[in-house]
C-alpha cells in the first residue's frame, strides 16, 4: 500500500552553514541509536525557531528520532541540538502544529546528545504520535517556552517510491527502524532528504542491478552454443579425407551491446571478450564430435553511475555432430564456473557497496538442420533449434562502505529458447583458395526467458521483500553472416558477426575470428 505523505523538507533554502550543522545534527543521531533501539516504526522531528508558538530568535537547530516499537507500547527516543550549555530543559509535548501543549515525556537533561531513552508509552500517547500531534521542545533562559521546537512526524519512504519494484523496497525500509544502527542512518539521511533525492536512494539501493549475474553466465553459454554451431556448419562444408586426422580450433571475439531498463532492472552496456579452443575427430565422414573450453569477461556497466558487474565465466562443453540422411544433427553441451564482481554506487548516500559471490552454469543445445541445393552451387540450410540455460549465483552480501545494502540468497535463473530460420551458403573460388560465405536469419522466442521472484532484505534487517527480475522479451531476430576459407589442406579461417536484436533497443552483437587446423 502507499501511506500519506508527510514531507520532510524545509520551507526555505538554509545556508552551507546550516546544512552543516544539520549533517553533524544528523550524524550525532546516528551514533545514539545503538545497539539499544528498538526494532519498529521512525518518527523524525526538525527542530528550529521557526516551529516554536509563537517563532523565537533562536538560531539553534536540532533533530528527534523516536522508534516506536513493533508492539507499540514503548519508544527509544534520541535528540541532538546545537543550544549548547544554554538549554535548560527538553520536553515531549502533545499539541497539533503550531499549538502550544503540555509536556508528556520529559528528558532527565536537555544536553545534547540527548539519550537513548526509554518511553513506555500509553494508548492515547501512541494515538497522538500517529495522529502527528506530539513535538519536541527545547526550553532556554531566554526562551523558557520553549526556543526550538520540532513536530514528531512519521518518516516515510514509500511516497517517493515511483514504480512497484521501489514501493516494496520503501514499504520494507518504512517498517525496518531499530534493528540496526547503519540502516537507521541509511533511513535517517533518507527522509531529510527532498523527494527526488529519495526516489535516487531508492533506485541505488534497491534490486534494480541484481539481475546481471545470472544474466552474463547465460549469455556466455548461448554464445559458445552459437559458435559451436557454426563451427560444426563450416566443418560439414569440407568433411576431410581421413577420419583419422585430429582437429583443433582456436577461436575469439567480444560480444557487445546493451541491455533495457525497466521498473525491475537498470539499463547497462555490456561487453564480453571471450576465448575459446577445442579438439574434435570425424568418426565417420558424415559424423565427429569433440570437447572446447572457453573464458569469457563478462561487464555490465549500468547507466546512471549506479555501478558494474563483471562475471569471469570458465567452461567446458562437449559437442557432436552428425548426418542421417538428409538431415543434419548438432548437440552442444556444456558446464561453466563464474566468478563475480559486483560494485553498486549509492550516489544519494554517498556510499559504494561490492559483493563477490561465485555462480555456476550449465547449457544444453540442440539443432536440427538440412541442406537444400540452390543454382550455382549455392545452397539454403534452413535449421531449428532448442537451448536451455540455468545458472545459479550464490548467496549476495553487500560489504564495504555500503553496508546498508543488499542481501540475498541463493538463487537460480531459467532461459530457455526455440529458434527457427535458415542460412544461404555461397561459395566463392578466389586465388588465396576455396571460400564460403555465410548468410543467416532467425526468430528467437524465449520459452523462459530468466523472470524470477524471491524475496531479499537491506543488512540489518529481517523485513524481506519482493524482488522481481525481469525476462529481456519473449522474442528476437537472430542474424549471422561469416565467411569461412580454406588456406590450405590442413587450415581454414573464419570471421563472423551475429546479432541478436530485441525488442526495446536491447541488442547483443558479436565479431569473431576462428582458426582451424587438422593433424
Amino acid at each position: 500500500m502507499r501511506f500519506p505523505r508527510h514531507p520532510f523538507t524545509p520551507s526555505h533554502e538554509g545556508s552551507r552553514a546550516h546544512r552543516r550543522t544539520l549533517s553533524t545534527l544528523t550524524l550525532g543521531a546516528f551514533l545514539l541509536l545503538g545497539a539499544e533501539a528498538q526494532a519498529g516504526t521512525l518518527y523524525l522531528s526538525r527542530l528550529s525557531a521557526a516551529e516554536e508558538n509563537p517563532p523565537t530568535a533562536s538560531t539553534a537547530t536540532g533533530l528527534g528520532v523516536l522508534v516506536l516499537n513493533d508492539a507499540e507500547n514503548q519508544s527509544t527516543v534520541t535528540a541532538t541540538h546545537t543550544l549548547g550549555a544554554t538549554a535548560t530543559a527538553g520536553h515531549i509535548h502533545r499539541a497539533a502544529v503550531g499549538v502550544n501543549g503540555a509536556v508528556i515525556f520529559p528528558f532527565p537533561s536537555p544536553a545534547s546528545p540527548v539519550g537513548p531513552l526509554t518511553w513506555n508509552m500509553s494508548t492515547s500517547a501512541v494515538d497522538s504520535l500517529k495522529a502527528g500531534e506530539l513535538y519536541m521542545n527545547f526550553h532556554t533562559a531566554v526562551n523558557p517556552g520553549g526556543a526550538i521546537r520540532g513536530q514528531l512526524r512519521r518518516a516515510l519512504l514509500a511516497p517517493a517510491a515511483v514504480n512497484p519494484a521501489q514501493t516494496r523496497l520503501a514499504n520494507a525500509l518504512d517498517i525496518s527502524a531499530g534493528y540496526d544502527a547503519d540502516l537507521d542512518a541509511v533511513l535517517i539521511q533518507t527522509n531529510l532528504a527532498d523527494t527526488a533525492t529519495q526516489s535516487q536512494a531508492l533506485r541505488e539501493f534497491g534490486t534494480s542491478t541484481i539481475y546481471s549475474a545470472g544474466r552474463q553466465q547465460i549469455d556466455a553459454m548461448t554464445g559458445a552454443e552459437t559458435g559451436l554451431f557454426a563451427y560444426a556448419q563450416d566443418a560439414r562444408l569440407r568433411p576431410p579425407a581421413n577420419t583419422d586426422r585430429l582437429n583443433t580450433f582456436v577461436r575469439l571475439g567480444s560480444e557487445f551491446g546493451r541491455r533495457s531498463a525497466t521498473d525491475n532492472q537498470a539499463g547497462a552496456t555490456i561487453s564480453r571478450p571471450f576465448v575459446f579452443a577445442g579438439v574434435d575427430r570425424w568418426l565417420s565422414s558424415g559424423a565427429h564430435g569433440g570437447f572446447a573450453i572457453g573464458y569469457s569477461d563478462g561487464r555490465d556497466s549500468f547507466e546512471n553511475g549506479l555501478g558494474h558487474t563483471n562475471a569471469k565465466t570458465t567452461s567446458l562443453h562437449a559437442f557432436a555432430s552428425a548426418a542421417l540422411g538428409g538431415l543434419a544433427l548438432d548437440a552442444v553441451a556444456g558446464y561453466g564456473w563464474t566468478a563475480l564482481d559486483q560494485t553498486r554506487n549509492l550516489g544519494s548516500l554517498g556510499r559504494a557497496a561490492s559483493a563477490s559471490p561465485d555462480g555456476s552454469v550449465w547449457a544444453v543445445a540442440l539443432k536440427a538442420s538440412r541442406t537444400v541445393a540452390l543454382a550455382n552451387h549455392n545452397t539454403l540450410v534452413p535449421y531449428a533449434l532448442l537451448d536451455v540455460q540455468k545458472a545459479t549465483v550464490d548467496a549476495y552480501s553487500e560489504t564495504g562502505a555500503g553496508a546498508a545494502g543488499l542481501v540475498v540468497s541463493q538463487r537460480d535463473t531459467w532461459s530457455s529458447a526455440f529458434e527457427g530460420g535458415a542460412a544461404l551458403v555461397v561459395p566463392i573460388k578466389t586465388d588465396a583458395g576455396h571460400w564460403t560465405f555465410r548468410a543467416q536469419a532467425g526468430w528467437r522466442y524465449l520459452l523462459e526467458d530468466g523472470a524470477a521472484r524471491f524475496g531479499t532484505r537491506l543488512a540489518g534487517s529481517p523485513i524481506a521483500f519482493s524482488t522481481e527480475i525481469d525476462g529481456p522479451g519473449r522474442s528476437s531476430a537472430h542474424v549471422e553472416t561469416g565467411i569461412d576459407g580454406q588456406l590450405s589442406d590442413s587450415v581454414r579461417l573464419s570471421f563472423g558477426y551475429r546479432g541478436d536484436l530485441g525488442a526495446s533497443a536491447q541488442t547483443v552483437h558479436a565479431i569473431e575470428a576462428r582458426l582451424a587446423m587438422q593433424w
